[in-house]
C-alpha cells in the first residue's frame, strides 16, 4: 500500500481545512519553515520558483521533490570537509519539499505533474504551488489543491554549444554496455534487455555524432565496440566508424574503456597505450591525426575507482564528502598525469585531452591534482559552477570530466554536457518500468562533448641514419629510434651546447618544452665510442 496511513491523514486534514476556512498563508520556501510545525494542516501558497530535484518516487508514489534551487553536490562547489562543505550539506538536506499527488495508489497511471508530456525531468520548475502542508516521517510534504504547471529543462535534441570546431570529441559512461554473456548482476539480464540498451545507446551516439568517442563501462573484448561501430555505420555509412582493438578478451560483464572514431575524419597515431594503475583496462591513451589538416592530439579516456564499497586506510570514508576509495583515485590521477607525459613523447605531440568518469566531483582531491598540474577543467570553464553530469539523491555534480593541458586549452572551442540522462527518471531506462525507445536515460551519466579547432602540425620529414636510426621532429617532440647506448648532444646553429644526455632506451623522445627550445634549426649529434653522426633538424613546437 502507498503510505496509506499518512495519505489518509493528509486528505482528512486537507478536506477539513478547505471547508473550515478559505485562509491561504503565503510563505517562502525554505526561509519561512524554520518552525514548520505551525503550518501543519494549513493551506499555504508558495509564490516562487521551485525546481524539481528528485524524481525517485515519482513512478511508484506519484511524488517528486522540489527545492528553491538546483542542489549541487557539496564537493562540486566546496572543498571536502570544509565549513562551506558542511553548510551546503545542511542546506541541501533542509531544502527538500515533497510534492505529493495525495493518492493512495501505487504506480499511478497516468503519472502526475507531466502536463502535456509523458515525462518530468529534474531541473524543470514551477512558479507557484498552493496546497496543504504536512510533516511526514519521510519529509515536509505539500499536497496541491491547484494543479501546478512545470516548464523548463526540456529534453535536448542536439549538441548546441561547441563553437567553431573542426573535431568533436566525446566521453561517455555507457552504464555497463554488454553485447554477450548477460548475467543480470551487472548490466542487462537478458538478450532482450541488451537489445533495448543497445537501441538507446546507438541513438545517443548518433545524436552526438562525435569524430572520436571515448567510452567507459563497455564490455571487455572487441565485440561490444564492433557492434556499436557497425550500428552507427548502418545509420550513416559515410562516417566509417572504426574501433581501436586493445587485444582484451571477454570476461563476463567486466568492463573497460575504449575508442570509436570516424575513419573518414581522423586516423590513429601509433599503438594504443594503457595505464593499469588501479583497475586494469580502464585508463587508455590514443593519438589521433586529423586527415584534412594533419593536426594531431592525444585523447586519454579514463574510468577511476568508484565511491561504493568499504575501504580501509586512505580508502576509508573520512566523512569529508569524498566517500570511499579516494586514496585509489588520488593514485590514479597522479599516475595519469605521469602517463600523459610519456604519451606526449610516444605519440609525438604535446596536446593532451583527458576525459572520462573519474568518480570524483570537481573540488575533490583527484580533480584538484589535475588542476594543480595546470590542467583546465573545461566544464567549469564553459559551463561554470552549475555544470553537472550526474544526479545522486537530489544533488547534481560532475563525476565525468574534460581536462585540457595548456598546449591544447586554447584550441578548445567549447565544452557541453549533453543532458540526456542525469535529469531523466530511471523508469525510462532499458530495464525500467516504462522503457522508451529513444536516447533519454540511455545511461545514468551524461556524455561530455568537446569541440576542437586544432593548430595544423608540420612535422619534418624523418631523417634516416645508418639505415636503422630515425630522427623525427615536430609537434614539440624530438624522437630517435634505435638509439640505445648513444650520447645525444643538441647544439644551436652557433655551436652553443643546449642539452646533453646518455640514452638508455631504444626509442628515445624528449619534448621541446622540456628544453625550452623555440622554433628554429638545431644540430643533433649522436655519438658512441666508434663514430659520430651529425644531422640538422628543424624543430617546430
Amino acid at each position: 500500500m502507498k503510505r496509506f496511513f499518512y495519505t489518509f491523514i493528509i486528505l482528512t486534514i486537507a478536506i477539513s481545512n478547505i471547508f473550515a476556512t478559505n485562509e491561504v498563508i503565503k510563505l517562502t520556501w525554505p526561509d519561512d519553515f524554520k518552525n514548520a510545525s505551525q503550518y501543519v494542516g494549513k493551506t499555504i501558497e508558495l509564490n516562487q520558483t521551485l525546481y524539481v530535484t528528485n524524481t525517485g518516487n515519482w513512478n511508484k508514489y506519484g511524488e517528486i521533490t522540489l527545492s528553491s534551487k538546483r542542489l549541487m553536490s557539496p564537493t562540486e562547489v566546496a572543498l571536502p570537509g570544509s565549513a562551506e562543505y558542511r553548510n551546503i550539506v545542511a542546506e541541501n538536506e533542509f531544502d527538500q519539499l515533497i510534492l505529493s499527488d495525495g493518492s493512495n495508489e501505487q504506480y499511478p497511471n497516468p503519472r502526475p505533474w507531466t502536463g502535456d508530456k509523458d515525462y518530468i525531468r529534474t531541473g524543470a520548475y514551477t512558479n507557484k504551488i498552493v496546497g496543504v502542508f504536512t510533516i511526514e516521517e519521510y519529509g515536509y510534504t505539500i499536497t496541491p489543491i491547484e494543479e501546478p504547471m512545470f516548464e523548463g529543462n526540456e529534453r535536448p535534441i542536439e549538441i548546441a554549444e561547441l563553437g567553431d570546431y573542426d573535431i568533436k570529441v566525446c566521453g561517455f559512461n555507457l552504464k555497463i554496455y554488454i553485447a554477450t554473456e548477460w548475467d543480470g548482476d551487472y548490466g542487462p539480464a537478458s538478450e532482450t534487455e541488451a537489445e533495448k540498451q543497445h537501441a538507446k545507446i546507438v541513438k545517443a551516439l548518433a545524436a552526438i555524432d562525435a569524430d572520436v568517442f571515448g567510452l567507459v563501462e563497455v564490455q571487455q573484448g572487441q565485440v561490444a565496440l564492433e557492434k556499436l561501430a557497425n550500428a552507427l555505420n548502418a545509420l550513416d555509412p559515410s562516417a566509417q566508424y572504426e574501433y581501436i582493438n586493445d587485444g582484451t578478451q571477454v570476461y563476463g560483464t567486466y568492463t573497460k574503456a575504449g575508442y570509436l572514431y570516424k575513419a573518414s575524419k581522423v586516423k590513429p597515431i601509433r599503438q594504443l597505450q594503457s595505464n593499469d594503475t588501479g583497475v586494469k583496462h580502464r585508463k587508455k591513451a590514443q593519438g589521433f591525426e586529423v586527415l584534412a589538416t594533419g593536426a594531431r592530439f592525444i585523447y586519454m579516456i579514463n574510468h577511476f575507482k568508484a565511491k561504493s564499497g568499504k575501504g580501509s586506510g586512505d580508502n576509508a570514508d573520512k566523512g569529508d564528502g569524498q566517500s570511499t576509495y579516494n586514496g585509489d583515485r588520488v593514485r590514479e590521477a597522479t599516475a595519469v598525469i605521469t602517463f600523459a607525459k610519456s604519451c606526449a613523447s610516444y605519440f609525438g605531440d604535446e596536446d593532451v585531452l583527458i576525459m572520462g568518469d573519474l568518480n570524483a566531483y570537481s573540488l575533490e582531491d583527484p580533480i584538484r591534482i589535475f588542476t594543480d598540474a595546470n590542467y583546465t577543467n573545461l566544464i567549469k570553464k564553459f559551463e561554470g559552477d552549475e555544470g553537472y553530469s550526474y544526479s545522486y539523491r537530489g544533488t547534481v555534480g560532475c563525476l565525468d570530466h574534460a581536462l585540457a593541458n595548456k598546449t591544447i586549452e586554447n584550441q578548445v572551442t567549447g565544452c557541453e554536457v549533453f543532458h540526456i540522462n542525469a535529469d531523466e527518471a530511471s523508469v525510462f531506462g532499458y530495464d525500467g518500468y516504462s522503457y522508451q525507445n529513444n536516447m533519454y536515460r540511455s545511461s545514468d551519466h551524461d556524455p561530455v562533448v568537446v569541440g576542437l579547432k586544432l593548430n595544423i602540425s608540420t612535422p619534418t620529414e624523418s631523417i634516416n641514419m645508418n639505415d636503422n636510426r630515425i630522427v623525427y621532429g615536430g609537434n614539440g617532440i624530438i624522437g630517435i629510434a634505435a638509439a640505445e647506448d648513444y650520447k645525444i648532444d643538441i647544439y644551436s646553429t652557433t655551436g652553443q651546447l643546449i642539452y646533453t644526455d646518455r640514452i638508455n632506451t631504444n626509442d628515445y623522445t624528449i619534448s621541446t618544452s622540456e628544453l625550452n627550445l623555440k622554433n628554429g634549426i638545431y644540430i643533433i649529434k649522436l655519438s658512441d665510442e666508434n663514430n659520430s653522426i651529425v644531422e640538422k633538424l628543424k624543430i617546430k613546437k
